[in-house]
């Protein structure tokens, strides 16, 4: 529970139902259930599963957090530096066709 309580999401959630059929799929990925005959299902379980070893759950952890202000400061950088190397090249072509004519 706290490894859900420090934001570590579920890698899976399992629901049983009764009154739910499986169908074909090999994974029981497709569910068949007549609605019009019962229009409310019992809920018999929920599962779910959460990776605990260190690793895992740091990156886990990492892709759902929000960034830090140390990653959007990495991230503005380098924003900056592409619109410097666009003005850059811009003005190059501005020159080098000012040149042709």
């Amino acid at each position: 529970m706290s490894a859900a309580l420090n934001g570590c999401l579920p890698t899976e959630i399992a629901i049983d139902v009764a009154g739910m059929e499986y169908g074909f799929l090999p994974d029981g990925s497709a569910k068949e259930w007549d609605n019009k005959e019962r229009s409310d299902l019992s809920l018999n379980s929920v599962s779910f599963t959460i990776r605990l070893t260190a690793v895992e759950a740091e990156e886990t952890l990492s892709q759902t957090l929000p960034p830090s202000r140390a990653d959007l400061q990495k991230m503005l950088a380098a924003v900056e530096q592409a619109a410097r190397d666009v003005r850059f090249g811009l003005g190059m072509l501005a020159w080098l066709s000012l040149r042709q004519q």
